[in-house]
């Protein structure tokens, strides 16, 4: 009987808190998305979210290419960069891709699969906190303080209120207030810049949380039960990772070496499931990494919180403080008492001393390095290292919150308090991106959406076309076409050396002496001239008229064929 009532108990702490994870963060990734990339009824492809609009565009590229060129092709010919491996992680892309390629509609191809990426990202967080924790509803507050992320930044929207109150305001805050760079807020909603855009780590998240869930329950039980066989199973499985989200790959090596360290009798388990890993991750090396990865990883104390001031470790504190605001000194105390203290004292359950130190020591160490190292050309990409810490440490927060709210009537007033405290600007940027209509960028016209596709009916899939390299420029995100060289913003962030290739195009453009062996080159089929390739390269259109056969033209471009 006390086996029974124990069964129940357990049954009920995980039934109702998930109902009211998808009843609340469920229905609202179902209603948000359709309304976050669509069709308009003139044709025109809408981003209802600005950062949608500036990052999509190469996640469209990579889809239209893996639904129109050979598999092996794009692998081996970035799509914003022809001749250079492709150097993403492409699964997502790949899958939206054969949607499109089934005549499935193209907002579609991409709305469909991030609902169903996000309600799997709820479920594996769920049962990741309910391991961590042993509670269902403290994985639920610890869920809710990940995404509702944010700092002090509430602070300059009262005194927006204060200045000038009115409702619309309450109902349509005046900016985005979780970044204000020139008050030195730099982390933004996770939400918001993170599991939206980034589609890569909308399907990578679920994955890699659902093998570190398997990982940490059987470590948690000193893998007991466990057959080298399994871990190597769950370890092939792991590895799809490499071309899936590569950083949550990299995230959970780092965890696993810290667990692995306090967990060294075990070590022949540990090696199964690392070798599973290797077995299909290091064959898609050669894809993921680019033709100059030297230089990615740089010494950069303080992330964007460094100072040169007298203090440069209290203004370091005070960054953090500022951007992740009640959130990070309660980080720091629940830390502590971790260790002083162990998990029980913190309500962790009994057996949970020796090993949950280990795992948010993980955490720590990823928050650490991010703000010791520079992993990529562009410093806000320490982000992808950085909300995994702050994921894991959610969960450590929301246990020290509910084990204050669980002491009497007043502390769950100061609990909750904490709670606002914490949430209140994550939820401020919520409230003003639900507002879509006021927050939509056309991406791409009905008029281009037409031209790429007859340049795509004309053209052989391997073919390279010379475009502008404007990172929403229809040929390179709907035509399902190669292009010499896309957006250089994107190039700079993936460490690629396009000086050559862009005082080439440059020549190209200008009808320079040499422009045929150029052309020749770079085996280009296709030359696009349009506005901005007179703007941005100072493309002559007469000398096209007079040297190259026009194929295609409209209001939105004219193109050329290259004659053999």
């Amino acid at each position: 009987m006390l086996s029974s009532g124990r069964s129940t108990s357990a049954q009920r702490d995980n039934y109702g808190p998930l109902a009211a994870l998808f009843l609340s963060w469920g229905t609202y990734f179902v209603l948000f998305w359709p309304q976050l990339f669509y069709l308009s009824e003139a044709g025109d492809l809408i981003a209802g979210w600005r950062i949608i609009w500036a990052d999509w565009a190469l996640h469209l590229t990579q889809a239209h290419a893996f639904a129109f060129q050979p598999f092996i092709h794009v692998l081996d010919n970035n799509p914003i960069f022809a001749g250079s491996n492709i150097a993403y992680p492409f699964v997502t892309n790949w899958l939206s891709g054969m949607l499109i390629s089934a005549g499935t509609a193209l907002d579609t191809a991409f709305v469909t699969p991030s609902i169903a990426f996000s309600l799997a990202l709820l479920f594996s967080l769920f049962i990741f906190g309910r391991v961590l924790t042993h509670s269902g509803w403290v994985a639920v507050l610890g869920i809710s303080l990940f995404f509702l992320s944010g700092g002090l930044e509430f602070y300059y929207y009262l005194g927006d209120l204060a200045v000038e109150f009115s409702w619309e305001k309450v109902l349509y805050p005046p900016h985005h207030y979780t970044f204000l760079e020139e008050h030195g807020f730099y982390w933004k909603s996770i939400i918001l810049s993170s599991l939206i855009p980034q589609r890569a780590l909308l399907l990578g998240m679920p994955c890699m949380l659902l093998s570190l869930t398997y990982i940490t329950a059987r470590y948690q039980t000193g893998f007991t039960g466990t057959s080298y066989r399994t871990l190597f199973t769950v370890g092939l499985a792991t590895g799809f990772l490499a071309i899936i989200h590569t950083h949550s790959l990299l995230v959970l090596f780092l965890i696993c070496c810290c667990l692995f360290i306090s967990d060294l009798k075990n070590y022949r388990f540990w090696l199964s499931f690392a070798f599973g890993v290797s077995c299909t991750a290091l064959p898609w090396l050669p894809f993921l990494l680019g033709d100059n990865t030297s230089g990615f990883m740089q010494f950069h104390p303080g992330w964007y919180g460094a100072s040169e001031g007298d203090s440069p470790f209290i203004d370091w504190l005070w960054f953090w403080f500022k951007n992740w605001g009640l959130f990070f000194p309660l980080c720091l105390i629940t830390l502590v008492l971790l260790f002083i203290r162990g998990g029980q004292f913190l309500g962790f359950g009994s057996g949970s001393d020796g090993k949950q130190q280990p795992l948010f020591l993980a955490f720590s160490l990823l928050f650490v390095l991010a703000n010791v190292f520079q992993f990529q050309p562009y410093l806000w990409d320490n982000t992808k290292i950085l909300l995994w810490a702050h994921l894991g440490l959610s969960f450590l927060v929301a246990q020290l919150v509910a084990r204050i709210f669980n002491k009497g009537y007043p502390a769950k007033v100061i609990a909750s308090t904490m709670v606002m405290l914490m949430v209140f600007s994550g939820l401020i940027d919520l409230v003003k991106s639900l507002h879509v209509e006021r927050e939509s960028h056309t991406m791409v016209s009905s008029g281009q959406i037409e031209l790429a596709r007859q340049l795509r009916d004309l053209s052989d899939p391997t073919d390279i076309i010379l475009t502008p390299d404007y990172h929403l420029h229809f040929i390179t995100t709907i035509s399902g076409r190669g292009v010499l060289m896309g957006y250089r913003g994107w190039l700079w962030s993936y460490n690629i050396d396009y000086a050559e290739r862009e005082r080439d195009i440059k020549a190209i453009y200008s009808g320079a002496t040499n422009t045929n062996a150029l052309l020749q080159k770079y085996a280009i089929e296709y030359i696009v001239v349009d506005e901005l390739a007179v703007r941005d390269f100072s493309a002559n259109r007469a000398y096209f008229e007079s040297n190259f056969a026009t194929v295609l033209s409209n209001r939105e471009a004219t193109i050329y064929r290259v004659d053999d």
